[in-house]
């Protein structure tokens, strides 16, 4: 499994890109890098604190920019819920929807981004988790 995640991220940082790659903080202890591949499509990769010991959890996620204005956008998106360790690596899909806005005029760089996801489990019930975090365009 850590063959796939490395190939995931290879091909996340060494494919044509549109010019801008992000880096987010969520709450839950979330940490994401998002690649933007063409004005409307972007993926992102998020690195999750797990409380167990031999336990890496990650997101991979694609993302559909619905509506975008200068200061706040809306996008949708799917993804796959990853724990690197395990013999079953797939824990859910996810199915979020994500509100940016930029608070701060003169730093159009830095956003706020509130995401309601669903998530519908492999081996349990469906859930929904709510992230609120920073995003900083490098």
């Amino acid at each position: 499994m850590k063959k796939v995640l490395f190939i995931l991220c290879l091909v996340l940082f060494t494919s044509k890109i549109f010019g801008q790659v992000k880096l987010g903080v969520y709450t839950k202890n979330v940490l994401g890098v998002e690649v933007n591949f063409s004005n409307k499509i972007s993926s992102e990769l998020r690195f999750k604190e797990v409380n167990h010991r031999d336990s890496f959890g990650n997101e991979v996620l694609l993302f559909y920019r619905v509506f975008t204005k200068e200061y706040y956008g809306i996008k949708m998106g799917a993804g796959i819920d990853l724990y690197v360790s395990h013999t079953d690596p797939v824990k859910s899909l996810i199915f979020p929807v994500q509100f940016e806005i930029v608070p701060v005029k003169k730093f159009k760089y830095l956003s706020l981004v509130v995401e309601p996801s669903f998530f519908v489990g492999v081996d349990s019930g469906a859930y929904f988790r709510n992230l609120v975090g920073l995003k900083i365009r490098l």
